[in-house]
């Protein structure tokens, strides 16, 4: 502003010397009574003053353009200048309307979040049911398909006694045959012929209606062998529809970021009371460390910021803590768990839980076997003997699972070493094993871990394990 103000100072002094300077010329001019290009002394002169005031005018514009980029960029710049801001106010208003969708936009999408949290409870719910339909169904292809051998069975062995009496019926009827000959030629032998025909013919009546009787029960046999089959294709239709749904459940799942899974265990403890007093201190303990884990899982974040966090975000039934103390306090090993009740995405803000409380018994004993696999000498390569071994410690931890082993099931101590020891051991053996075992090294109860120790068998005898 300073120079702006500079600027015109400086123009109205230049103007008003060039215009003294113009006058002095003028009056010099005009007493000298000088000509130019042949004109009189008067109109000479007002040439000079007419030259003076545009040279004035000239020498403020040249100051001005010269010293104000601004007011050259005015003069020059003028139209592009105006067309600028009409481009930028209509990108201002575009930018509004952007502004104004995108604001619509976030609030679908917090909408569609919302949506999104409902469907994952009721997904999960249905994926439940499923799994128990899915289960029944797995249950009763099995009944069936055992049902239909059973049947094929009974329809062989049918069949068999109607190819028997088919072959005695044509013995019966060569032999009536024969017995006709000798009548011809035997007069004599007519009666007794008479009365063997007819003990023959009562037996071929009595063989045809058992072979009736038997083509009913096979026509009855195939008939409910038919309907049998027919349920069996039922059942297994159902069958792959559920393992779709349950396909389509788990793709829903991927989807999601999922920080906890249903079933997941969130804090496990053995504790044997002494001191009934102290029972509730233990149980708290234990919920402490499941809330603790539930937090690293949901929001590690929030922990990394604040390694002593006291929020809860486990919800459990208070009832069911108060069912434990009382369980617990009578002096016995128990094995307590929390577990996630169902599955939760990164950022939620409660977590249900329930607790299970087993008696910590003895499941196997030292040296027991807990699963086997036979081996095929066509599957003795890397990746048969491979796909073995995964199937025996797969066996393993279902029957420990089932039997009530709630820790780990390790090889050895746990040390991947032993089991690749073990699988080159198999797989560069002169000797070719027949069978695998997995045995307990040491009495396991249900706490855990169940530890195994890999024995190679031929013929029954231990050729080494690991």
């Amino acid at each position: 502003m300073i120079n702006a103000y500079i600027l015109i100072a400086a123009i109205l002094l230049l103007g008003g010397l060039i215009a003294i300077l113009g006058d002095i010329l003028g009056s010099k001019v005009g007493k000298a009574r000088l000509r130019l290009f042949n004109l009189r002394p008067r109109r000479t002169a007002m040439l000079i003053t007419v030259m003076t005031g545009f040279s004035i005018s000239a020498f403020t514009l040249g100051v001005l353009f010269t010293l104000n980029k601004s007011l050259r960029q005015g003069i020059f710049e003028l139209d592009t200048i105006l067309t600028r801001l009409k481009n930028t106010r209509a990108d201002l208003e575009e930018t509004n309307l952007q502004k104004q969708k995108v604001e619509l936009e976030l609030q679908q999408a917090k909408n569609q979040k919302k949506a999104i949290e409902q469907n994952l409870a009721l997904t999960n719910q249905n994926f439940k049911l499923a799994k128990e339909q899915l289960t029944n169904v797995s249950f009763q292809a099995n009944n069936l398909r055992a049902e239909v051998s059973s049947l094929l069975a009974e329809k062989q062995q049918l069949s068999q006694q109607r190819k028997n009496l088919k072959q005695q019926i044509t013995e019966l009827k060569q032999e009536i045959d024969r017995q006709n000959q000798l009548l011809v030629t035997s007069e004599a032998k007519i009666t007794e012929q008479d009365r063997v025909i007819k003990d023959k013919e009562a037996l071929l009546v009595n063989l045809e209606r058992q072979q009736s009787r038997l083509q009913a029960q096979i026509d009855d046999r195939d008939r409910i062998l038919r309907l049998r089959e027919i349920k069996l294709k039922q059942i297994e239709r159902q069958f792959t529809f559920l393992n779709q749904q349950l396909e389509q459940y788990y793709q829903n799942f991927r989807e999601k970021t999922i920080a906890l899974f249903r079933g997941q265990i969130l804090a496990f403890a053995t504790v044997n009371i002494s001191d009934p007093k102290n029972t509730n201190k233990v149980i708290d303990r234990i919920l402490d460390r499941a809330n603790l884990t539930a937090i690293q899982a949901i929001n590690p974040a929030e922990l990394e910021k604040n390694s002593k966090i006291k929020r809860k975000i486990i919800i459990i039934d208070r009832q069911r803590i108060q069912d434990i103390v009382k369980q617990v306090r009578d002096g016995q090993e128990y094995v307590i768990r929390i577990i996630s009740e169902g599955n939760y995405v990164e950022g939620e803000r409660e977590i249900r839980v329930i607790a299970d409380v087993v008696p910590n018994r003895k499941i196997f004993a030292a040296q027991q076997t807990i699963a086997s696999v036979t081996l095929e000498s066509k599957n003795l390569h890397a990746e048969g003997i491979r796909q073995s071994i995964d199937l025996l410690l797969t066996i393993s931890r279902l029957r420990a699972r089932r039997s009530g082993i709630l820790g780990e099931v390790e090889v050895e101590d746990g040390n991947f070493a032993a089991l690749f020891n073990f699988f080159e051991q198999l797989k560069n053996s002169e000797t070719t094993p027949t069978a695998i075992k997995a045995i307990a090294i040491e009495e396991t109860f249900a706490a855990g871990p169940l530890r195994l120790r890999l024995i190679a068998l031929r013929n029954g005898e231990i050729l080494f394990g690991t």
